[in-house]
This record gives structure tokens, C-alpha cells and sequence, in this order.
């Protein structure tokens, strides 16, 4: 029996991994991070279900739920969102959040962003330097 959905040669892709993405160490509800990276993905959350794209709120809400990284991936999800919208970014382009030597724009401002002391998941990095001026 098939669902409609199923063509010979082709596989059906689950829509998320097997298991998440948490690297060693980390733990889903997020009791890892020190206060200030913590914070920040608290507010990157609020922001997100508050201010994003509709819908998104409860997006979150089930990655929350259903979703092997729990708490601390969906924050993350969040503050990449959130970052995405305050920096105006291309699809190319990489959000702090995410920064890498690869992307020199994005680690540049992942450098001026740690040396202030903002952390790296901060949802609205302008914001944030202009207020450590």
C-alpha cells in the first residue's frame, strides 16, 4: 500500500534527523550556557514568537517539544531567525550565530560581538553594539 507519495527510485526524506544536533557537552534544556548566552537565547525566543514570521511561535513551541535538542535547538533556530531580520542578510550570507572563519563578513562581527561581550546568540547584534559604545 502506498500513500500517493511514493515513486519508484525515489526515498522519502524524514523531515528532521534521527537524532539532534547537540555536540558533547551540550545538553537540550540549555543548562550548559552561562547566564549571558542564556539570556540571550531567552530573548531570541520571545522575540521570534513575537515578532517573526506567522506561525512561527508555534514552530518553536514544536521544536521545543518534539525535537531531540529540546530547548537549547530551538533557541538557536530563534536567535538565527532573529539575527537573519536585524542584519538584513542574503540567503548567503551567515548570521553570527552561525559564524565562520569561511564567511569573513560573519566571523568579523562574531569577533567584534564576543570582544564586547555579547554573546554570540544576541537576536539583534546592531543593537547590541551600539548600546557597548
Amino acid at each position: 500500500m502506498t500513500d500517493g507519495l511514493e515513486r519508484p527510485g525515489f526515498q522519502r526524506t524524514p523531515n528532521l534527523p534521527p537524532r539532534g544536533f547537540l555536540k558533547p557537552g551540550e545538553k537540550a534544556d540549555g543548562s550548559h550556557l552561562d547566564p549571558v548566552d542564556r539570556d540571550a537565547l531567552e530573548r531570541s525566543i520571545e522575540m521570534a514568537s513575537q515578532y517573526g514570521h506567522p506561525g512561527r511561535a508555534e514552530q518553536i513551541q514544536w521544536m521545543i517539544a518534539n525535537n531531540g535538542g529540546g530547548w537549547f535547538e530551538a533557541a538557536i533556530f530563534a536567535s538565527y531567525c532573529c539575527q537573519i531580520k536585524a542584519l538584513r542578510l542574503k540567503p548567503w550570507e551567515s548570521p553570527p550565530v552561525h559564524g565562520r572563519k569561511e564567511d569573513p563578513q560573519s566571523w568579523r562581527l562574531l569577533q567584534r560581538m564576543l570582544k564586547a561581550g555579547i554573546s554570540q546568540f544576541e537576536p539583534d547584534p546592531p543593537a547590541a553594539l551600539r548600546v557597548k559604545r
